[in-house]
C-alpha cells in the first residue's frame, strides 16, 4: 500500500470518530474517503459577504499563524476570501497531512445562512500536492 494513501485511511478512521464527521467511501476514481465536517467561526458579516451555495468549489489553506490553534485549516471562497476554519479537532488531524504535502478538495455540501451562519463542507483526498 502507498503510504500516503495509508497515512489518508488512518485519518479517515480517526476523524470518523468525531460526533461531526462522518466518512463514507469515495466514488471512482478519485484516491481516498470523503470527509463530512463544517466551517467554524464564519465571517459571513450578518449576510453582506455571502456564502457559498451547495456545491460549489471551496479551498482549503494551512494557517500556522493562530496564536491559539497552530493546526487551523483555513476554508476559503472562490475569490480567496477567508469563510472560516475546520472545527480544531479536525485541523489537527489534516494539517500534518497537508503540511507533508497531501491535497484535499473541499465543496459547500450544506448552507444555512442567518445570525448564526452554517456552512458543511465535503472534503475530498486527491493526492500528494505535486502530483497532476
Amino acid at each position: 500500500m502507498d503510504r500516503r494513501a495509508f497515512i489518508v485511511a488512518g485519518a479517515g478512521s480517526a476523524l470518523s470518530a468525531g460526533p461531526a464527521f462522518a466518512a463514507t467511501p469515495a466514488e471512482h476514481g478519485s484516491a481516498g474517503a470523503r470527509i463530512a465536517t463544517c466551517a467554524t467561526s464564519l465571517r459571513d458579516e450578518g449576510g453582506r459577504l455571502g456564502l457559498p451555495a451547495p456545491g460549489t468549489a471551496l479551498r482549503l489553506m494551512r494557517v500556522r499563524d493562530r496564536d491559539f490553534d497552530p493546526l487551523s485549516v483555513g476554508v476559503l471562497a472562490p475569490d480567496g476570501r477567508l469563510l472560516g476554519y475546520l472545527p480544531g479537532a479536525h485541523g489537527k488531524i489534516l494539517a500534518p497531512l497537508m503540511d507533508a504535502g497531501l491535497h484535499f478538495d473541499a465543496t459547500a455540501a450544506e448552507v444555512a445562512p442567518g445570525p448564526n451562519p452554517r456552512l458543511g463542507l465535503e472534503l475530498v483526498f486527491r493526492g500528494a500536492n505535486n502530483q497532476s
